[in-house]
């Protein structure tokens, strides 16, 4: 057996190890989680890292620890249409908008960037009508419509070009 050959069985044993210890870790997702970050860690030496296991990174880390998913996956390339189901189920918009940026869908990336900034501004409204400084929400409020109209006029816009182009 070549050295190559030998160094791909036992590549190959190591793969086996890592999907067996992660599979007995999976009623503790923190131990879980752990295990996966420290396989992550071996892509700086050039290993490659199963699709499986990357999934498994993007779940657990939706599960647990869901504000540091997008500076995650900003770094790391993982499986997309995977990923973007899972993002999608735990109510990751953000994570999904980029997501989609990064497949090209820049039409509904961008529904969602936009709709996540319409919430974002309605809750902060609602603290300034809470505190009392109305004038102030109702300039806000004018803001908001303008924004919600010319989002309209794109997304005609997008749809008029789309047409066109069938």
């Amino acid at each position: 057996m070549s050295n190559e050959e030998t160094r791909k069985v036992i590549q190959n044993l190591g793969e086996m190890f890592d999907i067996q210890a992660v599979s007995a870790l999976e009623g503790s997702p923190r131990l879980q989680l752990n295990y996966v970050q420290g396989l992550l860690l071996q892509r700086e030496i050039g290993i490659q890292i199963p699709d499986d296991i990357l999934i498994l990174h993007i779940k657990l880390l939706c599960q647990l620890h869901p504000k540091q998913v997008i500076e995650e996956v900003k770094r790391t390339t993982y499986p997309l249409d995977e990923s973007l189901r899972i993002v999608k189920e735990f109510g990751l918009n953000n994570v999904a908008a980029f997501f989609l940026e990064r497949a090209g869908n820049l039409h509904e990336a961008l529904d969602i960037t936009l709709d996540l900034f319409t919430k974002s501004t309605e809750k902060k409204l609602k603290k300034i009508e809470e505190h009392g400084l109305f004038r102030t929400s109702r300039f806000f409020e004018k803001i908001i419509l303008n924004f919600y109209h010319r989002r309209r006029r794109i997304d005609k816009e997008i749809s008029n070009s789309e047409r066109n182009l069938q």
